[in-house]
């Protein structure tokens, strides 16, 4: 009883660590990820102009 009592909490807190390992990753992410989207729309608006 006391073994599953002990990987419960190790599985939570490597469920939470995992958590926030991809909130780290998403934020260090996301505005170079945008600047690349946003940047590759005006390419595609521009060549769509004629």
């Amino acid at each position: 009883m006391r073994s599953l009592i002990l990987t419960g909490s190790i599985g939570e807190i490597i469920v939470s660590w995992l958590m926030v390992a991809l909130l780290v990753a998403d934020l260090v992410w996301w505005p170079r990820g945008r600047a690349r989207l946003l940047a590759r729309a005006d390419r595609a608006e521009a060549s769509a102009r004629p």
